[in-house]
């Protein structure tokens, strides 16, 4: 009984550390332009596009921010 206890709870272990480390980290970057080289705005809020990059610096796309002309 201890072993398959003791091997459930190894197996519970692995699966969550699975599900866990599947989470990724993304960054949003205000920005002039649509592409990764662009320039980085000053204002964040009236930037016309944000780029998301992932936890590795690689471009994932440009989201157009639909606040840009906002007061």
């Amino acid at each position: 009984m201890k072993k398959i206890l003791m091997v459930v709870m190894v197996l519970v272990s692995l699966v969550a550390t699975q599900v866990f480390s599947a989470e990724t980290v993304k960054i949003a970057v205000a920005a002039a332009d649509k592409t990764a080289t662009a320039a980085v705005s000053d204002q964040p809020a009236s930037a016309p596009y944000f780029l998301v990059f992932d936890g590795e610096g690689k471009f994932i796309e440009a989201i157009d921010n639909p606040y840009k002309n906002a007061e």
